[in-house]
């Protein structure tokens, strides 16, 4: 007889105790488990898709074609031509040595290597970046003849320049990337660039690259076209003129600068050394890549008495017919004795202090003015600050306030000595005495034509806003007659001055002459010079201002102004009288004044005029 007990079954509490703790373990991992791919989910959608996206593929970025750069005249500067750049997709080559050995010979690189490429852990690998037309032909004959796999060609452009070097400086270069690093390349970047494609290749799990079936393929944009107002004919008169004054002269570089003074078009600008602009592959591209006319800074010398007689003759402290005194040719100041270029110049009008540039006679006039008054002169004339012109590096110049000054500054500025300026900044200048007292802002691109090629009257881009063709007046800084007045007083510089050389026959020209000296680091003293010209024609109706700046012409081979600059303007203004049709005035230049016959200057205290040798 089998006794039951009448006691709770423990064994099986036990399992239905088991039972329930298992079941909550489930259930509170299932929540768990719940909870993180709701927030997988919701919190961490996007990111883990880009992230997925990111290990999937391989994005290689086209290039937009850049667009064309033209001259004023319709001629091409600037183009673009389609070009291949051949690639490697090193984890579908089989055989690295073996493929290396069937394409180093079209592609002109070593064996080995090419097969260090062909072995590289990475899904994707330039060997050619815009290679030639017969090596991109040669490598596909070779791909198709041998079945390789893993090597391709994608279309790429590249920047070509029909002219090489002329308007160099100005037009600039890009990068093997086709970005613009200096030039009108660069400052209009974001406008000619265009809009990039890609070309997407996917990859497995283990970032082999698996083929290109379904990958996005965005076909990329045309940038802009510009339109420069440089003249193609100027430019390649003002390149001339400029080579040869520099080899001349045995100087080490230079600029020349022409611009329409009316609007602040630039006509032509020049800068030597220069560079072929599709020979990027040469070690001294980028040392001559600078542009002089917007990055040389120097003193300006005795064009800038022109500046301070403009300031006098305003504030009304002098006028042209009174006498001043130029104590034949030294002047103290302070501790420091002053010196004309050359002795013998004494009582004259103050006319003729400019027509002879004589130190003394403007230091003179100019200590009537109070060292703000001048000081405000400086800057209004745009000395010390950026002019805006559309190219990138250029320099403000240097200009010390008067609280800055020592008592010799004055005298010293009066001259053009204890500042420095650009080419651009002095063109501008000697522009607003030329139309009437406007100080402009110069520029170089005209007109803009979109992808479509509509032409855009406005165009926005990452300087800012700009208004296309049009003259953008920054302040007026001189009264028209009184700017009319100083024009008068340069033209007697070019007819009876020190500007003779500079003299066309049958046109009558504005202009200044200068010699300035340089300070050399090497000996720490001023033992160089800097020769320039700066002019305006007609003198009655201008229609270009040209500046030509020669650095460091070589004492015994004609370093000064009326030597080393005027010749090289005059070629330059006679070049403009044809191409831009500007026809001879009633003004005939006398024969003297054209040839190179001694020079004039005041005799004595009289002011009367005699030959010097």
């Amino acid at each position: 007889m089998v006794i039951r007990s009448l006691g709770r079954d423990h064994s099986h509490d036990t399992q239905r105790s088991r039972a329930m703790l298992l079941l909550a373990m489930a259930t509170v991992w299932g929540l768990v488990l719940l909870g993180r791919l709701s927030y997988l989910q919701l919190y961490l959608h996007d990111a883990l898709v880009e992230r997925a996206a990111s290990q999937q593929t391989r994005v290689i970025e086209l290039a937009g074609r850049r667009g064309d750069i033209f001259a004023r005249g319709g001629e091409t500067l600037a183009t673009s031509i389609q070009l291949g750049s051949i690639y490697a997709q090193p984890p579908k080559i089989d055989d690295p040595l073996a493929t290396a050995q069937l394409l180093a010979p079209a592609l002109e690189l070593p064996v080995e290597a090419l097969a260090e490429a062909l072995s590289r852990q990475r899904p994707f690998v330039y060997l050619r970046r815009k290679a030639r037309p017969e090596t991109t032909a040669e490598v596909s004959r070779i791909v198709r003849h041998e079945h390789l796999r893993g090597i391709g060609v994608l279309p790429e452009s590249r920047r070509y320049y029909p002219h090489r070097s002329l308007a160099a400086h100005v037009i600039g270069a890009v990068d093997i990337d086709n970005a613009g690093r200096f030039g009108i390349e660069r400052h209009y970047d974001d406008l000619i660039a265009g809009q990039p494609g890609a070309f997407n290749s996917l990859r497995d799990g283990w970032r082999n690259v698996i083929g290109t079936r379904g990958a996005l393929m965005e076909d990329p944009t045309r940038g802009h076209d510009l339109v420069l107002t440089v003249d193609w004919g100027l430019q390649y008169a003002a390149e001339e003129a400029l080579r040869r004054a520099v080899l001349d002269k045995h100087a080490v570089g230079g600029s020349i600068v022409a611009m329409d003074p009316s609007t602040g078009a630039v006509r032509a600008m020049a800068s030597f050394p220069t560079l072929n602009l599709n020979d990027n592959n040469d070690p001294a591209f980028l040392a001559h890549a600078r542009n002089n006319s917007v990055s040389f800074t120097f003193e300006p010398g005795s064009i800038f008495k022109v500046i301070t007689a403009a300031a006098a003759l305003h504030e009304g402290v002098v006028d042209e017919d009174e006498l001043i005194d130029c104590e034949g040719g030294t002047y103290r100041v302070a501790n420091h004795t002053y010196h004309d270029w050359k002795p013998g110049f004494g009582i004259m009008p103050f006319r003729d202090v400019l027509t002879y540039s004589s130190n003394v006679g403007t230091i003179k006039v100019c200590q009537r003015l109070a060292p703000q008054t001048f000081y405000s002169w400086i800057r209004d004339f745009g000395f010390g600050s950026r002019t805006g012109v559309d190219l990138p590096n250029e320099e403000p110049g240097r200009v010390r306030a008067p609280e800055d000054w020592s008592k010799l500054s004055q005298s010293s500025l009066a001259f053009g000595q204890e500042l420095s300026t650009t080419p651009i900044q002095l063109t501008t200048a000697i522009a607003a005495i030329a139309n009437g007292g406007l100080l402009l802002r110069p520029y170089l691109v005209e007109q803009v034509r979109d992808r479509d090629g509509n032409l855009r009257a406005e165009i926005e881009h990452a300087h800012g806003k700009i208004k296309l063709g049009q003259s953008q007046v920054r302040r007026r800084v001189l009264k028209q007659s009184i700017a009319r007045r100083v024009a008068l007083v340069m033209e007697r510089v070019v007819s009876v001055g020190t500007g003779k050389p500079a003299g066309i026959r049958g046109y009558r020209i504005a202009g200044k002459t200068s010699t300035a000296e340089k300070y050399d680091p090497s000996t720490r003293r001023y033992s160089k010079y800097v020769a320039a010209f700066a002019g305006f024609l007609p003198a009655a109706d201008p229609r270009l201002v040209i500046l030509v700046v020669i650095d460091e012409p070589k004492r015994g081979y004609g370093h000064g102004g009326s030597q080393a600059a005027a010749p090289a303007f005059r070629a330059v203004a006679d070049a403009a009288t044809r191409i831009f049709r500007i026809a001879p005035e009633d003004f005939s230049v006398p024969e003297e004044w054209v040839t190179d016959g001694p020079e004039m200057a005041p005799n004595t205290r009289l002011g009367s005029i005699s030959p010097v040798p």
